[in-house]
């Protein structure tokens, strides 16, 4: 079932796969890819809920994945719980502090949280480690001459 579930995915059949990644979890309910892969399915239905429920349970399965808690932290923050996606944004950049997407997606946490300082601190490092990271250059530039103009 979950073989099936990632197969159709990839063929776009997402609500055949939501179905067959759940037959999965039916038989292998500690199974926390197959979690992992639910929620990003569901979060491309925005069913954010749900998400959350499934990328908590593949944390708590298995917490020492650091995609696992962006992942979480992308549906809390796409459910307006800003708190809560930073905390696991900040869970796994101190899994994987080479984790890219995860520190860019916590620099953005602490803007919507009005943490201009955090914010910055993070998407230097995010350029330090990789100077081509559009979207961080991007973000950047916005938020430099408001708060620091001499930087």
């Amino acid at each position: 079932h979950y073989n099936l579930g990632i197969a159709l995915a990839r063929s776009g059949e997402t609500e055949e796969a939501i179905a067959a990644y759940n037959e999965a979890l039916k038989i292998a309910p500690d199974y926390a890819e197959a979690h992992n892969n639910l929620g990003n399915l569901l979060m491309q239905k925005k069913r954010f809920p749900e998400a959350i429920e499934h990328f908590t349970a593949a944390t708590r399965i298995n917490p020492e994945v650091a995609t696992g808690h962006n992942n979480l932290g992308i549906a809390l923050a796409n459910s307006g719980r800003k708190a809560e996606a930073s905390a696991a944004f900040f869970t796994a950049v101190n899994l994987d502090g080479n984790y890219t997407d995860a520190r860019f997606n916590l620099a953005q946490s602490y803007l919507a949280r009005g943490d201009t300082n955090g914010a910055l601190k993070e998407l230097e490092t995010v350029l330090q480690a990789n100077p081509d990271f559009a979207p961080a250059r991007k973000v950047l530039a916005r938020i430099l001459p408001a708060n620091n103009p001499g930087r």
